[in-house]
């Protein structure tokens, strides 16, 4: 299934953070340099970085005095296999999900090109409210393009029954995808700590509006 910490508030609303902790090992049958097999495969951005965002947003929650939702940071496993590690966290019933409001989804945000500065989103029931926020929030330090094309492919997948709006951040692939190249050398760790950053002040977004745009879709 994979891995979970729970940081219980004791709210009747709780977000989920997820990032996918496997990869590839020492390559296997979906590894693209298939020269290489036998080779560590390390995934430094795919997906350590999606997992290093969501435990340091995790540390920065849980340090935090008093927070309006619980937190569930998730990493599941079995993700390049058929996401069977998140097939089997929704269907086993492990959480209570009528509570869940947001799932936030980390997968390859190592990459943030200097130049474009893109961060793409893709979503699942999210609201005008909700998507309002990331267009006006487009600034010289990050951009967002909207795109949709990788829900079904995600741990977001077994996710979308809830009906709550589901969001998948990604810098995007590029030719290490999937290959023994993909190294911890080639992370972006300034274009990281900017993602980290506008994260922390997205996740306070509902109580700075006192109001929550983040509700079930019926």
């Amino acid at each position: 299934m994979g891995e979970h910490l729970v940081l219980l508030m004791n709210k009747k609303q709780t977000i989920i953070l997820s990032a996918h902790y496997d990869h590839l090992g020492m390559g296997s049958s979906k590894a693209l340099d298939f020269s290489h097999k036998n080779v560590l495969h390390p995934g430094a951005d795919d997906n350590a970085s999606g997992v290093a965002m969501v435990m340091e947003l995790t540390r920065y929650l849980a340090r935090q005095k008093e927070l309006p939702f619980n937190v569930i940071a998730f990493f599941p496993s079995a993700h390049e296999e058929g996401l069977y590690g998140s097939e089997y966290f929704m269907r086993s019933g492990v959480i209570d999900s009528t509570h869940i409001i947001l799932v936030m989804n980390f997968d390859m945000v190592g990459r943030l090109d200097t130049l474009s500065k893109i961060l793409r989103v893709g979503t699942f029931s999210a609201d005008s409210a909700l998507l309002n926020y990331f267009k006006a929030h487009d600034s010289d330090k990050l951009h967002f393009r909207f795109d949709d094309s990788n829900i079904e492919f995600s741990d977001l997948k077994y996710f979308q029954p809830l009906h709550v709006p589901l969001l998948h951040f990604t810098t995007g692939t590029h030719q290490d995808y999937h290959r023994a190249s993909d190294v911890v050398a080639k992370i972006n760790f300034n274009g990281m700590d900017t993602i980290f950053e506008f994260m922390k002040v997205f996740l306070w977004y509902t109580e700075m509006n006192n109001q929550s745009p983040l509700t079930r879709v019926k």
